[in-house]
C-alpha cells in the first residue's frame, strides 16, 4: 500500500500568506491615513502590515486547533483516494487503529499455533467492535471520504466475506465432529491460507489508520504475510521423471503467450531444471523462490505422487499461500473429483499427492496434458495443446481465455508489424549507405 499524507499547509505558503497579510494590512493604513490625515502615513503603513500579519497568524493558529488533514492512502478495496478527517475523525481512526493492531487480524498465527476457532472467533469480535465504534461516533464533519468510510469498507468487503464463508464451515464441522481438535478439520490450511492474506490486507487498513491520527509506525510491524517482492509469475512443481519435457514445453508457451514484442517473456516462470534429488527438506533456493512466485503450478502424476520433494512444495505453498494461488496440470495417471462428497477421490486418484487431499473448497481447475506423448504435440501449433496451454495462461494473466487468445493474435500480428517496419529501415539505411558510398567514390 502507498500512503501518501498531504501536508494541510506547506511552510511557504503560510509565509506568503502572512506577507500577502501585511502588504493588504499596510494599504488599509494607508486608506486610513489618506481618509483622516491624522498622524504620519508610515505609522499607519506599518500598524496596518503589523495588524496584517498578526490577524494571518492568528487565522493559522485557530485552523490548526479545528484543521482537516487531507491523507492519500492506496488500499485493496479502494484503489488511491484522498481522505479527510476532523478532531472527530482522528479520534474515531486512534480506536479503529487499535484494534486492528492487537488482535489476530495482524498478529501471526503459524500453523502450528493457535486455534482456527480462536483466529475466526478473534474476527469476528473485531466486526462487532468496529460497528460499535462507528455508531458511538458522530458522523465527520467534512465534505469527501471519511474514516467512518474507510471502516465501512473494511466491515464490508474484508471481514464480511471472508467471515461468511469460513465460520459455518467450522460449525458444520464442529457440529458433526464435537470435540475434535480443528487442526483435523479438512479445511483448516485452506482456512489459515485465506486468513494469511486477510490478515496483509488488514494491515494495510491499519496503516491507513494510523496515517489518518498522525501515529508514526513502526518500521516493520508484526506481519503475518512474506514481504519478500514476488518475482515470477509462477513456480513448477513436477516430478524429474517423467515430465522434465513437458514442463519445459509448458514454460516455453507461458513465456510467449500474448507476449508483448517489446518483451522477453509474458510471464516470469521458476522452472529448476536440474534433477531434484529424493530429500525431504527443501532447499533455501526453493523456498525463496517459492515465497516470490505469485501461483504455483503443480504437474500431477504417479511420480509427482511418490517424490517427497513435491510433497514439500505443496506444503510450503499451502502454508503461506492460498489454495486458490494453486493451479493443477495432469501429466500422467488418474484424478478424479467426488462431486458428492465436495472433494478429490482419494482412492481413484493415482495422480494425487497427500499434501493435496482435502484442501480444495470446491471443483479446482485443473488442465489434463496427460495424452501429451510426442514432440510435436507440445507445440503451440498444436491446435489441442495451445487450447489447454491457454487456459492456464489465462488463470495466471487475471483474463478470459478467449481474451488472452486474441490478445495472442494481436501481439503476433504487431510483432510481424515491428519487424518489417525494423528490416524495412535496415534495408532503406543500407540502400542509401550503398548510394552515399558510391557518390563518394566517384567524387574521389
Amino acid at each position: 500500500m502507498a500512503v501518501k499524507p498531504l501536508r494541510s499547509a506547506l511552510p511557504l505558503r503560510r509565509i506568503m500568506y502572512m506577507i500577502a497579510a501585511a502588504v493588504v494590512g499596510a494599504l488599509a493604513g494607508l486608506v486610513i491615513f489618506e481618509l483622516t490625515n491624522i498622524g504620519g502615513r508610515g505609522f499607519y503603513a506599518t500598524g496596518g502590515a503589523a495588524a496584517g500579519a498578526a490577524g494571518a497568524v492568528a487565522s493559522q493558529i485557530r485552523s490548526r486547533s479545528v484543521r482537516l488533514t487531507k491523507v492519500k492512502l492506496s488500499l485493496p478495496q479502494l484503489s488511491e483516494l484522498t481522505f479527510v478527517v476532523d478532531e472527530e475523525g482522528r479520534d474515531v481512526a486512534w480506536k479503529l487503529f487499535v484494534e486492528t493492531t492487537t488482535r489476530v487480524s495482524t498478529q501471526p498465527l503459524d500453523d502450528d499455533q493457535g486455534l482456527t476457532r480462536e483466529a475466526l472467533s478473534s474476527l469476528h469480535a473485531l466486526f462487532a467492535t468496529v460497528r460499535e465504534i462507528l455508531k458511538a461516533s458522530r458522523p465527520s464533519a467534512p465534505s469527501g471520504r471519511t474514516v467512518e468510510q474507510l471502516a465501512i469498507t473494511l466491515l464490508n468487503q474484508e471481514l464480511r466475506p471472508f467471515l461468511a464463508k469460513w465460520h459455518p464451515r467450522l460449525r458444520a464441522f464442529e457440529q458433526s465432529h464435537p470435540g475434535t481438535p480443528d487442526s483435523e478439520w479438512p479445511d483448516n490450511a485452506a482456512c489459515r491460507a485465506e486468513l494469511r492474506m486477510l490478515q496483509r490486507r488488514i494491515h494495510l487498513y491499519a496503516t491507513g489508520f494510523s496515517e489518518l491520527v498522525g501515529v508514526t509506525t513502526p518500521r516493520r510491524w508484526p506481519v503475518p504475510a512474506d514481504e519478500r517482492p514476488l518475482r515470477y509469475d509462477a513456480f513448477l512443481s513436477y516430478a524429474w521423471e517423467p515430465d522434465a519435457s513437458l514442463v519445459r514445453a509448458v514454460r516455453d508457451a507461458l513465456h510467449n503467450l500474448a507476449r508483448p514484442w517489446y518483451r522477453l517473456r509474458a510471464l516470469r516462470v521458476f522452472h529448476d531444471q536440474s534433477s531434484m534429488p529424493a530429500t525431504s527438506r527443501l532447499d533455501r533456493a526453493i523456498e525463496d523462490a517459492l515465497a516470490a512466485s505469485r501461483h504455483l503450478i503443480v504437474f500431477l502424476s504417479p511420480q509427482a505422487v511418490a517424490s517427497p520433494w513435491v510433497d514439500d512444495e505443496i506444503r510450503y505453498w499451502l502454508k503461506h499461500k492460498s489454495v486458490e494461488t494453486l493451479y493443477l496440470v495432469l501429466s500422467g495417471g488418474s484424478l478424479v473429483w467426488d462431486a458428492v462428497a465436495g472433494r478429490f477421490d482419494v482412492k481413484r486418484s493415482s495422480a494425487l499427492p497427500s499434501a493435496l487431499h482435502g484442501v480444495h473448497p470446491g471443483r479446482p481447475l485443473w488442465i489434463d496434458l496427460s495424452w501429451v506423448t510426442e514432440d510435436d504435440q507440445r507445440d503451440l501449433r498444436n491446435e489441442r495443446f495451445r487450447a489447454c496451454l491457454v487456459q492456464l495462461a489465462a488463470a495466471l494473466h487475471g483474463k478470459a481465455p478467449d481474451d488472452l487468445d486474441g490478445e495472442d493474435v494481436r501481439q503476433h500480428r504487431k510483432t510481424r508489424r515491428v519487424a518489417a517496419a525494423a528490416v524495412t529501415a535496415l534495408a532503406v539505411l543500407a540502400a542509401s549507405t550503398a548510394v552515399a558510398g558510391a557518390i563518394a567514390a566517384q567524387r574521389a
